[in-house]
């Protein structure tokens, strides 16, 4: 068996970042050698879990800073998150690059960013795209990506507008990314972000979830979720505070990106409301943030059905959860429809509308908007997740359906090949886009 050697690269969001760990840690058991070159926020995480970081590259932060900053089309997004990111892509993408020389890697694993594709072509090996459970490529069948719309909405003006958001986004920064290509002689790229590897997308998802879409790539596949346990701390976690005779509700309010005043003020009055609206109720909630230590000071008294911890054991917690309360992170929702488990949404930024969308057109949980996060209610929200039994019965349909997928295994095989093989790796004519077990 020919030793491949694997680098995988992401922008600094945590959930990302443990999809990757999971499926580099899959390709390890099977014999070959995987590095990250990650940001420098996020390789204490990459160390923790075993793994080699190579140094260097800090390309990333602008766009996640670009994804925090708001509305698409605010003003100040447009004229100052834009050049952030892409500023220094020439710069950084000659640092990928030279990495991917340096340690001899046979494939690249990006998350659909233009300078692992520059860098991957400048080089000359495969790359391999992946994203979580919402999948950022757009279809003449679907709402536009990012307005987090029903794939049955009616195509109106909302529609027309969103389409026009989306453009703006992908748009932005092709002047930059065609001359960056251009300086490495290398043919330009249909759009500047979001545009899938032609060699292989992993999603972490399956059809159930997914929307369906009739111009779906050939090289896309659905491997089923990838979460990652490693940071799991049972042993710290107070145990015996939580209650055996009320049902348990976790929250994850996945606030550790926040860039500025305004969104921590946002997330300071939703906990405070996520809080209050649990005061006096018959479950207990365990939250997950990390204003919890700021707020624990200033609350005079803490509800006693609410714990409240900055870290938390995630996936042994969603396990033995009646209902979890998310912003949208990927993680969160999958690792809560793995273990069956219903959701309340109340999606934010970046992809968690999307994602959040995709569990209610499941049937698998509520989705609350930004104007209905008043403590009356959040406490109507949990109250439904916790006693309505078809959202049970539909996330217990979605956790068989996940419980058929090897999503680390599935993309780590797919990884080998396309290192193997060094050409697209596409589905069979009729093939579904799922891969299962069995």
């Amino acid at each position: 068996m020919h030793i491949a050697r694997f680098l995988f690269t992401t922008i600094p969001i945590q959930g990302n970042l443990g999809t990757q760990i999971a499926v580099a840690h899959r390709l390890q058991e099977m014999g070959h050698t995987v590095a990250f070159a990650v940001p420098p926020r996020l390789q204490p995480t990459v160390v923790r879990a075993g793994l080699k970081v190579l140094n260097g590259l800090s390309w990333g932060q602008e766009l996640l800073d670009t994804y925090q900053a708001g509305a698409l089309l605010d003003r100040s997004w447009r004229d100052k998150g834009l050049r952030r990111l892409f500023a220094n892509l020439g710069q950084e993408a000659t640092i990928l690059a030279a990495l991917l020389r340096h340690w001899q890697a046979d494939a690249l694993v990006s998350a659909q960013t233009p300078i692992g594709a520059i860098a991957s072509d400048a080089v000359d090996i495969p790359y391999a795209d992946i994203c979580g459970m919402a999948l950022p490529i757009n279809s003449t069948a679907l709402p536009p990506y990012g307005s987090g719309l029903s794939p049955y909405a009616r195509r109106g003006l909302t529609w027309l507008l969103n389409w026009l958001r989306w453009s703006t986004l992908i748009h932005s920064g092709d002047r930059s990314v065609k001359q960056v290509r251009r300086a490495y002689g290398l043919p330009p790229a249909q759009r500047s972000l979001f545009e899938p590897s032609p060699y292989l997308l992993l999603a972490f998802t399956t059809e159930l979830i997914e929307y369906r879409r009739p111009d779906l790539p050939p090289q896309v596949w659905f491997v089923g979720p990838s979460t990652d346990s490693t940071f799991d701390s049972p042993e710290d976690f107070p145990w015996d505070c939580i209650a055996a005779d009320r049902p348990l509700v976790y929250a994850d309010l996945d606030e550790d990106h926040h860039i500025d005043g305004r969104q921590a003020h946002q997330s300071q009055a939703l906990l405070n409301s996520l809080i209050e609206a649990s005061r006096d109720q018959f479950w207990q909630i365990v939250v997950d943030a990390e204003l919890a230590s700021k707020t624990a000071k200033k609350l005079r008294e803490l509800p006693s059905n609410v714990l409240l911890l900055r870290q938390t054991p995630r996936q042994i917690l969603l396990e033995r959860s009646q209902a979890v309360i998310s912003t949208g992170s990927y993680e969160v929702v999958a690792g809560a429809l793995e273990a069956g488990v219903p959701l309340g949404l109340l999606p934010s930024g970046r992809d968690q509308a999307e994602v959040a969308q995709r569990v209610v057109e499941v049937g698998a949980g509520i989705r609350c908007s930004s104007h209905q996060r008043r403590r009356s209610e959040l406490r109507r929200m949990i109250s439904r997740v916790l006693e309505e039994p078809g959202l049970s019965l539909s996330a217990r349909r979605v956790a068989a359906d996940f419980a058929r997928c090897d999503g680390p295994g599935s993309a780590a095989e797919l990884l080998v090949q396309l290192v193997e093989l060094r050409h697209p790796i596409h589905r069979a004519l009729g093939q579904t886009p799922t891969l299962y077990l069995n």
